[in-house]
């Protein structure tokens, strides 16, 4: 089973790594846990955290090779937990050797 690494950048400077990564069978399921992590950001969000509107969740294979960007999904979170504009999420995929819209 593939391990998957999960990193947030943080307005495009700072990032946060993902040392232990997770197993799990598919990148489907990746972009599943990248939700999850996704909830937990937004709930830190509400109890006074960081604002994550230009956060990206970054989903990553064991060799370091970066496979779906996923940014603020306002479908989980209400238009104040990200302070922007309620909008279908754009999700990512690695595309040739970037990361492209799909």
């Amino acid at each position: 089973m593939p391990r998957y690494f999960f990193d947030v950048l943080h307005d495009d400077e700072d990032v946060t790594r993902d040392h232990q990564g997770i197993d799990l069978p598919d990148l489907e399921a990746a972009e599943i846990e990248a939700l999850e992590i996704w909830k937990r950001i937004i709930g830190e969000r509400v109890a006074g955290a960081a604002n994550p509107l230009r956060w990206h969740v970054v989903i990553l294979d064991e060799y370091g090779a970066a496979l779906a960007e996923i940014p603020c999904p306002f479908d989980l979170a209400d238009e104040d937990d990200c302070d922007g504009t309620p909008e279908v999420p754009r999700w990512r995929r690695a595309c040739g050797d970037g990361i492209g819209a799909t």
